[in-house]
């Protein structure tokens, strides 16, 4: 009989590196000491995964039940006792982060698995008005951030946040930063970027028109005011950004910007806001994406990516490559719900049993259900996407 326990623990590392879900990782680490051992100095380097969907709370939850985790290349749940995120919006990361803005309006990342949680600077600078209890945290959220972006860089981490109604600059921070710093995006309205993506040693910003600007990313870790420059303008294709389709809704379209496998990609989301039902609903109905070619200075429609699927939503963009992970769709966009509406001065967060997630298959374009919960969500807390990180 062979005693596994026995194997070179540099084997141990090339195996733990190839497990292609987090459950076969704690799986393996259980094994036994040694396999603890491969474990505890790989985990680290572990990216062989596809992002978890973070659902809404149940709608009868207290912050201490569990939350559900939809892992789709296991197909099956997990339950994750995070109180934290109760009541709160949180927008996920490739680099295993969770920023969270909870219902004091505080702001910090999380790691859900691990529970490890690092303080973000307070948010009362960035705002001019006084809050009000009886208008409830939930208003609140929806009109300071619209989303969080976590960048890893040097060893650091740099959280971008584009503005909702409150406060119309761009603004980013590092752990232990004492305060908000302001991004300058010229001749543009700073209010509507909606997207950052790393490019190199530089951070790209894309707004809804698709105009991309750009700064370095050394001159962020040195917390000083950052003006962008002009990278790409805007195509001529994307000239309208809301277009009536009907009396009873109107398109509302999402634009990101990612760095997939050395290609710089922008993902145009369109989705329709329905006025007739009650309460109202949000549905993506297509996507289209565009790779920027650097000779031309041209983006050209993409309609195959290969081995590769797209996250987009509520999270930092990001890209797989889809033979390296079970279940996983190759030329594909796996989506979260990100759009929060008001009516009559009231937001209306579509989460609960009708978000707006599920997968597009390119090839066909046909839009599909990834996980449909049976129970009744918080309509208050917006489903996300993020990577687990041990």
């Amino acid at each position: 009989m062979a005693n596994w326990s026995d194997l070179a623990v540099d084997i141990l590392r090339e195996i733990v590196l190839k497990l292609d879900s987090a459950q076969d990782l704690v799986y393996f680490s259980v094994v036994c000491e040694s396999w603890q051992f491969a474990y505890s100095t790989a985990k680290s380097n572990w990216t062989r995964t596809m992002p978890w969907l973070m659902l809404p709370e149940n709608a009868q939850n207290s912050p201490n039940y569990p939350r559900i985790t939809y892992c789709p290349n296991k197909q099956r749940c997990y339950q994750l006792h995070l109180p934290q995120t109760y009541g709160a919006r949180c927008w996920g990361s490739s680099c295993g982060w969770v920023v969270v803005l909870d219902p004091n309006l505080e702001l910090y990342m999380l790691n859900p698995i691990t529970k490890s949680r690092i303080c973000l600077p307070p948010l009362s600078p960035m705002l001019n008005v006084s809050v009000k209890d009886e208008d409830g945290p939930a208003f609140y959220h929806t009109l300071i951030i619209e989303k969080a972006v976590v960048i890893e860089a040097d060893e650091k981490y740099i959280v971008i946040t584009t503005p909702g109604s409150f406060y119309r600059g761009v603004k980013y921070a590092t752990p232990g930063d004492r305060k908000w710093t302001e991004i300058y995006f010229p001749d543009t309205n700073k209010r509507y970027v909606s997207d950052v993506t790393r490019w190199g040693s530089n951070l790209l910003f894309i707004n809804d028109f698709g105009r991309v600007g750009y700064c370095e990313i050394s001159t962020l870790l040195s917390s000083q005011p950052v003006t962008l420059m002009e990278y790409i303008p805007q195509p001529s294709f994307l000239s309208d950004y809301i277009v009536p389709l009907s009396f009873n809704c109107k398109a509302l379209n999402q634009v990101y910007l990612l760095e997939s496998f050395g290609e710089l990609l922008m993902v145009f989301r369109y989705k329709i806001e329905l006025y007739d039902d009650d309460p109202w609903e949000c549905q993506t109905i297509n996507f289209k994406v565009y790779k920027f070619n650097f000779e031309t200075k041209i983006w050209a429609q993409v309609n195959d990516l290969g081995d590769v699927a797209i996250i987009v939503g509520s999270n930092t963009s990001l890209s797989i490559r889809a033979s390296r992970i079970h279940n996983c769709r190759r030329n594909c966009i796996y989506f979260s719900n990100d759009q929060w509406l008001f009516r009559n001065g009231n937001p209306l967060i579509f989460g609960g049993d009708k978000a707006d997630n599920g997968l597009f298959d390119i090839t066909n374009q046909a839009l599909e259900t990834v996980y449909r919960s049976h129970e009744n969500r918080s309509k208050l807390s917006s489903p996300f996407w993020f990577m687990p990180k041990f």
